[in-house]
């Protein structure tokens, strides 16, 4: 028998949020054990490792149940223990306020929500332990695999991971190295296991997993961006000294998240695939193909397409006092003064991440249009978008590599669903 232990160290490089299912604070409070700690369960993170695996190879690390033809069940037990992971020193929590609009940007009654976030930067340590006879095959080659899934991003974990949430990066130490540790076990050192100290590893260097290197799972576009006006993608505040709303920030920084992101590129990728003739009912089973589709609908799926939270660098705030006015005649409202905080300037990149299959060449193709439409200031992002916020524009002209093959992808999606051929200029 031989038992290996495997500690990994990250930093949140975006928010997480791992919601305990209580509301005592907002509509979902992030999970904390009995001392009042933040931490990710292993149920989590056992989760997000098993999915990225192929069926053959999670049921050789973490074990299955299985029946059999003749009645008989069979199980195997996992090899594979998954701790819940620490994070160390208490880390900053911040709130975040969501709510659900139509077509025409207004807000869907009863959709309002908040929920709570752990802040970038926290320290989070992973634990493993693996447990094999000798004659097994050393299956510490998977574990290899997925934590370079999580370093590149392919694995993220909690809620909204499809909407900037939840990634995580490796911490180096001062060598310029992995923070990867590994201990290993046999009946020759087995007195050791009983003096066994996490915090007195060696270091494990991943190397280039002995040329078994994963394709990663998603293509990456990154468009560079710069701010025409303000922003104002809007948190509020109930504190009777502090403005109405602000434009949202993460740890100090403006933010522009990745659900804001999804929000105005989806309703663009409506009416882009409507102008193009596409039918209501299939643009709506297209959107919910790459977009996703709510829990609750009968063809409920996960987004193929992943919005990174953008930080934005370079801007100023720039706090106003308003007044609504009455559209008839003109005056003031009656207690409709109010104050908030709008982001100007500064520059900030768009990144997208969508499955690199052979059959979503098209969908590229589809956000080549939409990107274009950010990048000429066709289609503004956030809130007040009516009085010019939420524009952008680029200091140089940007060519997305591909163009002309998910373009001609692109039509010829279009013509297999009968709308003729090369609607689309290349």
């Amino acid at each position: 028998m031989k038992k290996i232990l495997i500690k990994a160290v990250f930093e949140l490089a975006s928010p997480l949020c791992v919601s305990s299912g209580n509301e005592g604070n907002t509509d979902k409070d992030v999970i904390k054990d009995f001392n009042g700690d933040v931490f990710i369960p292993g149920t989590s993170i056992a989760g997000a490792l098993r999915q990225y695996l192929t069926e053959s190879e999670h049921k050789k690390v973490f074990g299955y149940t299985e029946k059999l033809d003749t009645g008989e069940t069979v199980s195997v037990e996992s090899a594979l223990t998954v701790y819940d992971a620490e994070i160390k020193n208490p880390p900053q929590i911040g709130l975040r306020d969501g709510i659900a609009l139509d077509d025409f940007k207004i807000t869907i009654p009863k959709k309002k929500f908040d929920y709570e976030i752990i802040e970038t930067g926290a320290q989070v340590t992973f634990r493993f332990q693996f447990k094999q006879q000798d004659s097994d095959p050393d299956l510490t080659k998977y574990l290899k695999r997925l934590i370079l899934a999580i370093e590149r991003g392919d694995i993220r974990f909690g809620s909204k991971k499809n909407r900037g949430l939840g990634r995580l990066k490796l911490t180096k130490s001062d060598d310029g190295k992995f923070e990867i540790y590994k201990s290993e076990f046999t009946k020759e050192n087995i007195r050791k296991y009983f003096e066994f100290d996490w915090e007195k590893m060696d270091k494990w260097e991943l190397g280039t997993n002995d040329g078994q290197a994963d394709k990663p799972k998603y293509k990456k576009m990154t468009i560079p961006l710069k701010l025409s006006g303000g922003i104002s993608v809007r948190t509020y505040s109930a504190k009777p000294d502090a403005p109405d709303y602000t434009h949202i920030k993460c740890n100090g920084q403006p933010v522009i998240p990745g659900s804001t992101w999804n929000g105005a590129i989806r309703h663009r990728t409506k009416e882009i695939l409507f102008e193009l003739g596409v039918s209501a009912c299939k643009t709506e089973s297209l959107l919910d193909d790459i977009f996703g589709a709510k829990s609750g609908d009968p063809n409920a799926s996960a987004s193929k397409i992943v919005f990174s939270e953008s930080i934005i660098e370079g801007g100023v705030d720039v706090p106003m006092t308003r007044n609504k006015i009455d559209r008839f005649d003109g005056s003031t409202m009656d207690g409709a003064l109010y104050s908030e905080v709008s982001h100007f300037g500064g520059t900030c990149d768009l990144e997208i991440m969508l499955i690199d299959d052979e059959s979503t060449k098209w969908v590229w193709g589809l956000m080549v249009l939409v990107i274009k439409d950010i990048q000429h200031g066709f289609l503004s992002v956030g809130g007040q978008t009516a009085v010019g916020r939420g524009l952008f524009t680029n200091s140089d002209k940007i060519q997305i590599c591909g163009e002309t093959e998910y373009i001609k992808a692109l039509n010829n999606q279009l013509k297999s669903l009968g709308l003729g051929e090369n609607l689309i200029a290349v």
